[in-house]
């Protein structure tokens, strides 16, 4: 299963995480602000914009670390709207060392 994502600029990651009723796009003025100072990652969960549905059992806040992991990322800002900050909550809990303050 692969997940689409939009990765752009250079400096401190954060990654966007989409609200329920939205995909990736939802982040299209801020990623590009952003993109000025940070690298800035955005990508649609499992089932929707350009990522392919789920098949079994699964989590969406597990997909957060594997797209860091995937796009080697160490330490990450997370920004999450409605249900995509939901999904933050798990990962922010478990994994401090990679959870950076937005800067």
């Amino acid at each position: 299963m692969e997940l689409a994502y939009d990765e752009a600029g250079s400096g401190p990651a954060v990654l966007f995480a989409h609200a329920g009723m939205a995909d990736r796009r939802m982040w299209e003025h801020r990623f590009l602000a952003l993109s000025a100072r940070h690298r800035v990652i955005r990508y649609d969960w499992r089932g929707y914009g350009g990522s392919g549905d789920a098949a079994g059992e699964f989590a969406h806040h597990e997909d957060l670390p594997a797209v860091l992991d995937a796009l080697g990322v160490e330490r990450a800002a997370l920004v999450g709207c409605s249900t995509g900050g939901a999904y933050a909550v798990p990962w922010r809990a478990s994994s401090a060392p990679r959870a950076a303050e937005p800067g």
